[in-house]
């Protein structure tokens, strides 16, 4: 019996680990309502203005919503915040401004994984601000799968090979 006690603590452990491998470990604050707001107080605290001519502009892109803006002083913020399934709510995941001396030029490409995928975003500051998501996009999610179906192979195995082991000797 103490053997079984064990087994499904050890999948309740699994299957909890393979929610916060999808999930993260940071809250998701934000519903897709807030985003804009949320990233126009991050851009504001980098050091650009809010002043009346600003643009933003906005794409989803699988599980993450991207914003990039323009101030009236010609300076460039962007990030993106990731959703999880679990109750379509945000977080944020990567913020940048041009004068972070993180950025060469425009335009910028780098990888979000938002836990389920993993994909490019490229957002381009030249002239016209756009922003896209790459269709090419790898699983993270089948690793993860297929990593917790081991895991529950292993202990269900452990348990059926110890209860013969048991019966055959009783």
């Amino acid at each position: 019996m103490k053997r079984v006690i064990i087994s499904v603590v050890l999948l309740f452990v699994i299957a909890g680990l393979f929610l916060v491998s999808i999930n993260g470990i940071r809250p998701h604050p934000y519903t897709e309502a807030e985003l804009e707001t949320v990233f126009l107080e991050k851009a504001e605290e980098n050091g650009l203005s809010l002043e009346e001519g600003y643009e933003v502009v906005e794409k989803k892109h699988a599980n993450s919503m991207t914003y990039l803006m323009e101030d009236v002083n010609g300076n460039h913020a962007w990030g993106t915040y990731v959703m999880t399934p679990l109750n379509e709510k945000y977080k944020s995941y990567d913020f940048y401004t041009d004068q972070m001396n993180l950025v060469e030029g425009s335009p910028y490409t780098y990888m979000v994984n938002d836990g389920i995928m993993k994909y490019d975003i490229t957002v381009s500051f030249d002239g016209d601000l756009s922003i896209e998501g790459s269709e090419k996009a790898q699983s993270v999610l089948s690793l993860k799968m297929l990593t917790m179906s081991f895991g529950i192979m292993v202990i269900l195995a452990n348990l059926v090979l110890n209860g013969v082991r048991k019966s055959k000797f009783d």
